[in-house]
């Protein structure tokens, strides 16, 4: 996951954000956006080896004021946009 993350992150998907009351939270500005304000351009999953309960996803959003970042969400996250 981390070398996916950096390269994102020199395309410019820089913010990071995390998943509140179904509202995306960007982690610096603490700016919401409900799901008609941001887009999943794509999602990435990652399987735990050992255990599939480690598995994650990671989710390469942008938002609607021209924000580009990630979020890393466990299984039971759910993105709706």
């Amino acid at each position: 996951m981390t070398l996916c993350l950096d390269k994102l992150i020199k395309e410019g998907y820089t913010e990071v954000f995390k998943l509140v009351d179904n509202l995306l939270i960007n982690i610096r500005s603490n700016k919401s956006y409900p799901p008609e304000r941001f887009k999943v351009v794509n999602f990435l999953r990652f399987v735990g080896f050992s255990d599939p309960r480690d598995s994650a996803t990671l989710y390469i959003l942008e938002t609607d004021d021209g924000l580009k970042g990630t979020l890393v969400g466990t299984v039971e996250t759910k993105l709706t946009s």
